[in-house]
């Protein structure tokens, strides 16, 4: 519990300071930044893609898109495994979130 906010926490601070730290360049590598993105996996793995979105976008930095992509894809096949759980709306969802046409383009 209070380890995930935690997390949680340390995920908003770097989110709201990354446009002053940025200075509206791409993102440095700021210290902790691939930890916080492990810890996201540990303590909040339903979630950890888009928190991992947020922080590349925040960050501009294309190399947590890449990792919010294989978060997200791993997240789609859990949940094409789940009877009760529409996998192609999933996969639109999370296309639509990625700024991406749910056909692909």
């Amino acid at each position: 519990g209070s380890r995930r906010y935690g997390v949680l926490g340390r995920h908003l601070a770097a989110v709201a300071t990354a446009g002053s730290l940025a200075n509206g360049q791409p993102g440095r590598d700021e210290p902790g930044r691939g930890e916080l993105v492990a810890d996201l996996d540990h303590v909040a793995g339903l979630e950890a893609w888009w928190l991992t979105l947020e922080l590349a976008e925040a960050y501009r930095d294309d190399q947590l898109v890449g990792e919010a992509e294989v978060r997200a894809e791993r997240l789609a096949v859990e949940a094409s495994r789940c009877p009760d759980v529409d996998s192609s709306l999933t996969r639109r969802w999370i296309q639509q979130r990625f700024g991406r046409s749910p056909h692909g383009a």
